[in-house]
């Protein structure tokens, strides 16, 4: 297939949000295990979540109607320099990715070329959050690529031990009022109303989709 026109079958989802269908940014197959391996390596050393929050510019693979869109939006503040000719563009093949923070590029300063993404092989070494991924047997991406927390997936009306430690990891996490008005910071086993809306405020925090459901993702973004 060509540039900007992957099969769906040759993509995954990465950590984050997108106004796409599936609600997740997508990179190709190799390059999304590689990123969603650094994700977790990233919250489990520093808590520092990798999480990609795309708006109507897509910050990871870019279809054929997402590159000219980006394209238009760069040329109208008259920088066309920082979005690639349409069908050009890494972005277009799945194995770019565009930063949301500082912090995460620290991170792919730190390790990022452990899982093949760095700022030495980017195709635009003036944009700080550009960073593209270098195809290549990185040993860090198979220890790290299958972390995900073994804790039940929790949601509103359900009630058990785990929902304890789950409200104990939110007040360190400094998210407050997950019990209710009289009882705001209580470490009792329902999951209420209350908290899921301070699950969402979390997950909205870390740019994980605000669904109230604590899963996988949520879990490591919490530090478990």
């Amino acid at each position: 297939m060509s540039n900007g026109n992957l099969a769906a079958s040759t993509l995954a989802p990465i950590p984050g949000s997108s106004p796409r269908a599936g609600g997740k940014p997508l990179l190709r197959k190799d390059a999304a295990r590689a990123y969603t391996a650094l994700h977790n390596y990233s919250m489990k050393r520093w808590g520092i979540s990798m999480a990609i929050a795309e708006g109507s510019i897509r910050r990871a693979y870019r279809e054929m109607a997402a590159q000219q869109a980006a394209r238009r939006m760069w040329c109208a503040q008259g920088k066309c320099g920082n979005a690639a000719v349409p069908g050009t563009s890494n972005h277009g093949l799945g194995i770019t990715v565009d930063l949301v923070t500082r912090q995460q590029r620290w991170v792919i300063d730190q390790v990022g070329h452990l899982f093949g993404f760095s700022k030495r092989w980017s195709d635009a070494p003036w944009e700080w959050w550009h960073i593209k991924w270098k195809p290549g047997a990185y040993s860090w991406v198979n220890k790290y690529a299958g972390s995900s927390s073994t804790l039940p997936a929790l949601k509103r009306g359900v009630k058990g031990p785990s929902v304890v430690k789950l409200k104990k990891l939110l007040y360190k996490k400094g998210i407050r009022n997950f019990s209710g008005p009289k009882n705001s910071d209580r470490y009792d086993s329902f999951f209420s109303l209350y908290t899921a809306m301070a699950v969402k405020r979390f997950q909205r925090r870390h740019h994980l989709t605000a669904d109230g459901i604590v899963g996988p993702s949520t879990w490591r973004a919490l530090g478990a």
